[in-house]
């Protein structure tokens, strides 16, 4: 009877340490799946809200690429952001400004509606409610949240990237590749010659400016025909230079190149004498 007893206790030990583990390991997956969406809703008000300041600040978007689950953005600002291909934060347009919302109803704080303008509210999970705060995290309020995804996609165009939350679209524009490029960036001569640099420029707005920075080289910029006319120096002097620059001041980008002219000793013949640039070298 006793072996019988000790064995029922046993058993029912046994018994409640395995609900217990496996009530610790359903606990621990939803905290997991919490802490999951805290990072989700949080990283897409972050990056639509970059998306929004970006528009409107006319800041481009180097590049888009599709992750498993999310956009991975770059901007040209060098700012990075991520944006989940699912959403429970949402936005709505009314009379052109974009307020938050979350399942269709628009955010509030204080009984104001809260602009996307506005920095990016921040949520958590706590003591079974979801909290919002509107200045950084230094305060909370317990906000009615419906976990409810939207779609979010992205479409790519010649000029531009365009985001969809739901069915609100923002479009940001591409960064404009710009570079300068000289179609032949060294060129033989002789002293004295006029050497010639075709260049093209790539990227160019009507804010672009081209310059050359020189030393010891004379030069003519001929901007409406995109040539660089450069005099050939007498001497080699590794001191002297002359690069060819243009900068986009709509976005502050830049671009130069570094042109090398290699001087040529001129021959001829004169009453029997080889004539190296007008000096005699050699009888014959």
């Amino acid at each position: 009877m006793k072996k019988s007893l000790f064995m029922i206790v046993a058993a029912v030990a046994v018994l409640c340490c395995s609900c217990t583990k496996e009530l610790e390991d359903r606990v621990g997956v939803l905290e997991k799946k919490v802490a999951a969406l805290e990072e989700a809703v949080n990283t897409n008000a972050d990056a639509i809200s970059e998306l929004k300041t970006a528009a409107a600040n006319s800041v481009a978007i180097t590049s888009v690429e599709k992750k498993d689950g999310y956009y991975e953005i770059k901007f040209a600002n060098g700012t990075t952001a991520k944006l989940h291909d699912t959403s429970i934060i949402g936005v709505k347009e009314i009379d052109g400004v974009l307020y938050w919302t979350n399942n269709g109803e628009i955010l509030q704080n204080n009984g104001v509606n809260v602009r996307v303008s506005d920095a990016a509210p921040k949520f958590k999970y706590e003591d079974n409610t979801w909290k919002v705060s509107y200045d950084g995290r230094a305060t909370w309020d317990a906000v009615t949240f419906d976990t409810k995804e939207v779609s979010v996609t992205m479409e790519e165009t010649a000029e531009e990237y365009v985001f969809t939350i739901a069915d609100v679209k923002i479009h940001v524009a591409k960064d404009k590749a710009f570079a300068i490029k000289v179609t032949y960036d060294e060129k033989n001569g002789f002293a004295g010659d006029k050497v010639a640099f075709d260049y093209t420029i790539t990227g160019a707005d009507e804010t672009t400016k081209v310059y050359v920075e020189s030393k010891g080289y004379e030069y003519k910029l001929d901007k409406e025909n995109n040539k660089l006319y450069v005099t050939v120096p007498t001497a080699a002097d590794e001191a002297e230079y002359i690069v060819l620059k243009a900068v986009r001041n709509s976005d502050g980008k830049s671009s130069a190149q570094y042109i090398t002219i290699v001087l040529e000793e001129r021959y001829g013949t004169f009453g029997g004498v080889i004539i190296k640039d007008d000096n005699p070298y050699k009888e014959w």
